[in-house]
Parts: structure tokens; sequence; C-alpha cells
């Protein structure tokens, strides 16, 4: 959703008085609000996973290849944690 709008706003953005209108639910908001402000790799990890103490990026990649070798399979192509 991030990645959509950040496609959409530019186009709008030239315009002397663009409305965009957007339906999301407050959560999905909230992400989609932190994904736009550009977040560092640390910084996304702290949000996603950042209550999960005991978790690290080489126990969760290993965890995700070992219970689901297709979702493994993405995260290692587009994961901000691989």
């Amino acid at each position: 959703m991030a990645d959509n709008l950040e496609k959409i706003l530019p186009c709008y953005a030239r315009q002397k008085e663009a409305v965009v209108l957007i339906f999301l639910q407050k959560f999905h908001w909230m992400n989609v609000k932190f994904l736009l402000s550009k977040p560092t790799k640390e910084e996304l990890w702290g949000y996603y996973f950042g209550r999960f103490k005991n978790l690290d990026r080489r126990v969760l990649e290993e965890k995700i290849r070992k219970e689901n070798p297709v979702l493994y399979s993405y995260w290692t192509k587009i994961s901000d944690f691989a």
C-alpha cells in the first residue's frame, strides 16, 4: 500500500487543489504512515519485531526456512530483513 501511495501522490502534488481520498482502517494507516517515513532497516525491525526480545534476524530466517519453504523463497527475494 505504501508503495502504491508513493507512486500516486507525486502525480497529484503537481495539481493546484488535488484531493486524494484513501480508505484504510486505523491500523493499516499507521503502518502505511510509518513506511512512508522511509525507515531504516533497524527501525523496520523494531517496528515489526521489537516486542520479541529473544528474536534476531538469523533465528527468524532459519525458522521461516524450516517452517515454510515457499514463504522463505519470497522472504529471501523481497524482505527488508534477509
